[in-house]
């Protein structure tokens, strides 16, 4: 129960441009790595996407190599 009311205590002694900078704080950090994220994950797919464009040619070259 004492550390609810220190809780209450720290809550009531903190000012709102405190709680607003730590809440932009968080807000900005989880912005930033969403952004990095995205990045990752496209950019794996981008490079996924490109071996299968060469999985097909490859295939494709070896397919008219076999018609002739």
């Amino acid at each position: 129960m004492e550390n609810i009311y220190n809780f209450q205590l720290l809550l009531n002694a903190s000012s709102s441009v405190e709680w607003g900078t730590l809440l932009f704080s968080i807000y900005s950090l989880v912005m930033m790595l969403l952004i990095i994220s995205l990045i990752f994950y496209y950019s794996r797919r981008l490079n996924n996407l490109n071996k299968l464009d060469k999985r097909v040619r490859d295939l494709e070259k070896r397919d008219k190599r076999n018609d002739l």
